[in-house]
């Protein structure tokens, strides 16, 4: 039996701008929890590191939409 458990695939653009923004929004609150308790990382390093492994892995993903995608999510 055989499990596919894929955040991502090229021809699903809902299912792919949901996760992005998920984990956009995600980074965005780690980073944020970072900054409040003293660890001094900027708020957004830990996302810009999440999108760009995420854009350049999945090169479908290096679009327009799916940066405005995480924009939205930077400042939700």
């Amino acid at each position: 039996m055989r499990v596919n458990l894929t955040l991502f695939k090229s021809d699903n653009v809902l299912l792919n701008s949901f996760n992005v923004f998920i984990l956009t929004l995600l980074g965005c609150m780690l980073g944020s929890h970072a900054r409040m308790s003293g660890i001094d990382l900027s708020v957004l390093w830990p996302v810009n590191i999440l999108v760009a492994a995420l854009f350049y892995r999945y090169h479908y993903l290096n679009t327009p939409w799916y940066c405005c995608v995480a924009y939205n999510a930077m400042i939700a």
